[in-house]
């Protein structure tokens, strides 16, 4: 049976309580400050926190955490773990415009008895609690009570099956909330120690946020329970500078680190070749690509892209993880191909007909590791009956847990293809949005630091809308040109009608870490509540989704109850 995480953390204090545990890096004025708490401070943070706990909660009440990645986080979410409280991480509301109705979602549907900040963040999060009603919960700053009077408390004793933290995902229209156990927990850190061999890279970082399941396991607490020191930096930094998450690999000699694809996209579009050679990137050893779709395209110019700086393609990790967040399932061993990660070529006409048939100059699939071992399938969802290897279908676990994702498996290997609801059947075929995608941003320099979007539309039959983000200023013969590229492109390209083309004011397409909300997208444009700065629509589009008074808009995002994930959490 795996340790849990409070158990394997308390072994890293007792061996060496002077080891640096958690490094945190912001930035201000545009330099750099740095905090670091030792396993020693770290424990001792958590026993007073969760002594002052056990004065105004009980085992099992649910804490609401809204922090950055930082030091007072983590003494917070150990505190809540050796209380017996549950943690739910969630984002600082105001940090980007979504952020805000994320946060009250989450408050809302998780029913947390207390809200924990800091005191940088106090007054922000007292006026969001009075805004959206939510003044009646208890609000604290950790790092202002008084806790030298507290009576510090070690862990009590948890039962496997019991709840160790709560994570939220979002898909735009809907929220949902999932229970991860402490045995899920154990479970899934054993299982990134056993491929990854966590220890022996020593410095684990990055920038990914503490509500997002990969930053708060993989960054933060897989680290700590293995006696690997993190590094952790604000996302919002990276996204306005990605050179300082290369900046901070390099200046605290991190060996792996992990982001979805998007963020290796964003260093090749955003960081200069000149700038590239400034950082000493042989050292690091693994940087994980997931849990999001991998693309060749965006491996291979990473590679090519930070080469001068000593990256060696083979630390390049495709790794693959449930929609839901709840752990990663399967991982490239990383340093397993001289070359770099395994892609394999699929013929595109049998692709869109559900099967992957190698072919030279097809479609560049990229391998998400091996499956043996990880109760991974591949089912016909109709039929609810496994397939046969090569053939496309929904990834289950386990034999009972659907996981909304397409993927095929082949050679042992697992070779995502997409979302269950990002899968367009047009004419018989089945194309992928996020593929549509990502030739659109290659198509004009227009469009190369902007993002678009690709859905399906019922008119009666399926027909392509493409959503796209175009710089401001842009002139209406620009973009009457731009949107015929676009049309006869995508036509070329797909061999499919393109009826539709939106071009957007930049900021309007939502995106959660990064990941397009197509679905949110589609009801908006469905709804006639885009305004954009131009577009062109086929008749029947026209006739069906335009109106003289716009229909109200989504909710962004609507919310549902808890659905706890024990087939994948708690096993």
């Amino acid at each position: 049976m795996n340790e849990d995480l409070v158990t394997r953390f308390g072994r890293q204090v007792r061996d060496d309580p002077s080891r640096p545990a958690l490094i945190e890096v912001s930035h201000r004025d545009g330099r750099a400050a740095t905090g670091t708490a030792t396993y020693g401070e770290l424990h001792d943070g958590a026993r007073a926190i969760a002594g002052w706990l056990r004065a105004h909660a009980v085992p099992g009440d649910r804490v609401l955490l809204l922090y950055p990645s930082s030091i007072d986080f983590a003494k917070a979410f150990w505190g809540c773990l050796y209380a017996g409280c549950v943690p739910v991480p969630a984002p600082l509301p105001g940090t980007f415009g979504h952020h805000l109705s994320l946060t009250t979602g989450i408050a809302l549907d998780a029913g947390p008895r207390l809200v924990l900040t800091d005191t940088e963040h106090l007054d922000g999060v007292a006026d969001w609690l009075i805004q959206d009603r939510l003044n009646e919960l208890a609000l604290f700053a950790t790092d202002l009570v008084d806790l030298s009077r507290v009576q510090a408390a070690g862990p009590i004793e948890v039962h496997g099956s019991s709840p160790a933290f709560v994570q939220y995902t979002s898909t735009g229209t809907d929220l949902a909330g999932h229970s991860i156990s402490h045995a899920g927990l154990a479970r899934d850190i054993e299982m990134l120690d056993n491929t990854l061999d966590l220890a022996a890279h020593g410095t684990i970082g990055g920038w990914l946020p503490m509500h997002h399941n990969l930053g708060l396991v993989g960054l933060l607490l897989a680290p700590l329970a293995v006696g690997a020191t993190s590094v952790l930096m604000s996302p919002t930094e990276f996204l306005k500078h990605p050179q300082r998450w290369l900046q901070l690999i390099d200046t605290f000699d991190i060996r792996l680190t992990a982001a979805p694809n998007f963020a290796y996209d964003h260093c090749v579009r955003r960081i200069s070749a000149e700038v590239a050679s400034i950082f000493d990137l042989s050292r690091l050893r693994t940087a994980v690509n997931g849990p999001e779709p991998v693309s060749a395209a965006t491996l291979t110019a990473f590679a090519e892209r930070f080469a001068p700086s000593g990256l060696n393609p083979r630390a390049l990790t495709p790794a693959y993880g449930p929609a839901d967040g709840a752990r990663l399932i399967t991982v490239s061993p990383p340093g397993d191909r001289i070359d770099g990660p395994l892609v394999t070529p699929a013929d595109r006409w049998a692709l869109e007909r559900d099967t992957l048939q190698p072919a030279a100059g097809g479609l560049d699939l990229v391998s998400c590791g091996p499956v043996e071992g990880t109760g991974l399938q591949v089912f016909n969802s109709a039929t609810q009956t496994e397939l046969l290897d090569g053939l496309v279908g929904e990834i289950w676990l386990d034999g009972y847990a659907p996981t909304g994702d397409l993927g095929v498996i082949h050679g042992g290997q697992l070779y995502r293809t997409g979302r269950v609801n990002d899968r367009l059947a047009i004419d018989g075929r089945s194309l992928y949005a996020h593929d549509i995608e990502q030739e659109l941003s290659q198509l004009e320099p227009a469009f190369a630091d902007l993002p678009g979007c690709v859905c399906a539309v019922d008119v009666p039959r399926e027909e392509l809308v493409v959503l796209q983000e175009v710089p401001a200023r842009t002139s209406n013969g620009d973009l009457t040109a731009l949107a015929t590229a676009v049309r006869d492109a995508l036509r070329d390209r797909y061999r499919v009608r393109v009826a539709n083309v939106v071009f957007l004011r930049p900021g309007q397409i939502h995106r959660v870490a990064g990941r397009v909300q197509r679905t949110l997208m589609r009801e908006l444009f469905r709804s006639d509540a885009l305004a954009p700065v131009y577009e062109v629509l086929g008749r029947q589009t026209r006739q069906r989704f335009r109106f003289t008074e716009p229909l109200p808009a989504p909710a962004v995002p609507a919310r549902r109850r808890n659905a706890a994930v024990p087939a994948v959490a708690a096993q």
